[in-house]
């Protein structure tokens, strides 16, 4: 059986469907017959931690987008850092909201007013891909704990 898992809130492909996570399984059916091969497009309720964990990764993404904007207007005279409070607006993702992006105070300067400071966004850089790792790895924890159910589920 293909069984397939569509995250709530998920972004769309370009076919306009939801992007899905495949999970395969083998099981046989009464006739024996094997591995059936068609999709079960019926909605799984995805618990609060994978919802807390999707919304994360949004988050994460939103992070990803503004750093690397900064560092491509590094350049950019007059151009001013943009970032999020990332505890502050994660706690907000619950309410629905869309981050607040704002300019990043106290920040050095440069002659042409450009406030860009590229060891900060490396650093934030490799602090988003730290959090990437983390969140993914617990939502491969969740999606497996999913499976082992499944299997269980058939004996």
């Amino acid at each position: 059986m293909l069984l397939f898992l569509a995250l709530p809130g998920q972004e769309r492909n370009q076919g306009n469907r939801p992007s899905r996570l495949a999970i395969k399984r083998s099981e046989s059916n009464r006739h024996g017959a094997g591995l059936l091969n068609r999709p079960v497009h019926s909605s799984i309720m995805v618990d609060s931690i994978s919802n807390d964990l999707q919304k994360y990764l949004d988050l994460v993404a939103t992070r990803q987008k503004l750093v690397i904007s900064n560092i491509a207007n590094v350049d950019t005279p007059g151009y001013q850092t943009q970032d999020i409070d990332f505890e502050a607006e994660f706690a907000r993702l619950s309410s629905g909201q869309n981050p607040e992006v704002t300019s990043v105070p106290d920040l050095p300067l440069k002659n042409d007013g450009n406030d860009v400071n590229i060891d900060r966004e490396s650093r934030l850089l490799s602090e988003n891909a730290l959090r990437f790792r983390l969140a993914v790895s617990l939502l491969k924890d969740r999606f497996s704990m999913i499976k082992q159910a499944l299997q269980a589920d058939k004996s």
